[in-house]
């Protein structure tokens, strides 16, 4: 399969829903192939005192679309400093 790599602000939109739509339309783009989140630990809806709700929205999204069956045709690696992403 091939590699499609990202970073948060790929998904992330700037108003309420937008995140979530670029979430999934990533999604789709990445059917069978390998989702590289470089950065993940970006989208931590706590991060930063917690104003990350677009974050939040596209962490969601992802449990969402790939639970279950809905996944079984996409990896999904979620990529940063080791700190960071065991925080999140």
């Amino acid at each position: 399969g091939s590699l499609l790599v990202c970073t948060p602000s790929d998904l992330t939109g700037s108003v309420v829903g937008a995140s979530a739509q670029k979430a999934s339309d990533m999604l789709a783009a990445a059917r069978g192939k390998v989702l590289f989140i470089d950065e993940a630990y970006v989208l931590d809806p706590t991060r930063g005192g917690g104003g990350n709700k677009f974050g939040g929205d596209v962490l969601d999204t992802l449990v969402e679309k790939l639970d279950g069956e809905a996944g079984s045709d996409i990896a999904v690696i979620l990529a940063g400093y080791k700190q960071e992403m065991f925080d999140l």
